[in-house]
């Protein structure tokens, strides 16, 4: 009986033995298959041919929405591409060049590491086109990117948009840095400066429904008759409650506080606008100065609007106005 169940108990070892080598060397035909594949597109990314070889595959799954004129570097580390073209319905992106420098090995721990991005002559230009409606509520967690996110440095150059209408709006340079992990956005700067005038801003946010975002704003613009202007904004609060408070300085210092509610449904909104004396508008023939306060209240369905103030017009005695009204 005892050498029995020796004899079985020597069987059952021995399958489960078996079993074990059986399944180790999956794996390790599995790992093989994987540090091939890896190397693999290692080499690829390595040279300028294998880049080249990636980006006409991409080209082709794209097909005649994305054009690229030329590919110079390798996709495993620093990578210029020349003549870029982007195409969408209303929307055409060209940029002269696009110079990337990154650490792909970064995705296989699950964040794309991007220390710089410079694009460089881009021009945008938006057509009329029929837009899709969807009847699925925004939710914010669909921008989650599926990896975390780190971009040292972006920079746009020599930016032109032109509207449908044919006008055009040129944009000098746009700086940003972001970080992004999990659901937590970290706009840490962003810079833009334009003939009109420049802002700089930073913003953290949570991709998630209620959309909590921290930030602020600075801006700067020059009137039509020479005079500077600007103020600061801060924003804290969620789409069902958003705090706002801007400073206004310079030629019309203006001042805003108040609330916006319901951004994401029907969007409410109690804020309340004022400036001191200052002179509003000014030609070789006429001036316009003043003081004043206003009020709203409500939402797109239904508001009220309050105000008073003083003006002075050339040639015209000094005037107070007042202001009482509903809408929809």
């Amino acid at each position: 009986m005892a050498s029995c169940a020796i004899h079985s108990l020597d069987h059952e070892l021995g399958r489960l033995l078996r079993k074990r080598t059986v399944i180790l060397a999956l794996v390790l035909c599995v790992a093989v298959l994987l540090m091939s594949v890896v190397a693999a597109v290692a080499v690829l990314s390595r040279s300028e041919a294998g880049t080249r070889w990636v980006m006409d595959r991409v080209q082709n799954v794209m097909g005649d929405s994305l054009g690229i004129g030329a590919v110079e570097g390798s996709l495993g580390d620093r990578l210029t591409l020349r003549g870029v073209s982007y195409i969408q319905p209303g929307m055409r992106v060209d940029a002269a060049s696009l110079d990337i420098d990154w650490q792909p090995t970064a995705l296989l721990a699950g964040r794309l590491q991007v220390a710089s991005l410079s694009i460089n002559g881009v021009q945008v230009r938006l057509s009329d086109a029929e837009e899709e409606t969807s009847g699925t509520p925004f939710d914010p967690a669909s921008l989650r990117p599926p990896v975390d996110v780190s971009l040292g440095s972006l920079v746009l150059q020599d930016l032109l948009i032109t509207l449908p209408d044919g006008s055009e709006y040129p944009v000098s340079r746009i700086e940003a840095a972001l970080n992004t992990r999990g659901s937590h956005v970290d706009l840490q700067s962003l810079t833009v400066e334009a003939p009109q005038g420049s802002l700089t801003a930073s913003l953290s946010a949570e991709l998630i429904e209620a959309l909590p975002v921290n930030g602020s704003l600075d801006w700067e613009a020059r009137l039509n008759d020479g005079r500077d202007l600007g103020g600061s904004l801060e924003l804290s609060g969620d789409m069902q409650g958003l705090d706002l408070h801007h400073q206004g300085r310079g030629a019309i210092p203006v001042a805003l506080k108040g609330t916006a509610a319901g951004l994401m449904e029907v969007p409410e909104w109690d804020v309340e606008l004022s400036w001191p004396d200052a002179l509003l508008y000014r030609t070789p023939e006429q001036t316009v100065r003043g003081s004043g306060a206003l009020a709203s209240r409500g939402s797109v369905e239904g508001f009220t609007l309050q105000g008073q103030g003083e003006a002075e017009i050339t040639g015209i005695a000094p005037v107070s106005w007042g202001v009482d009204a509903a809408g929809s």
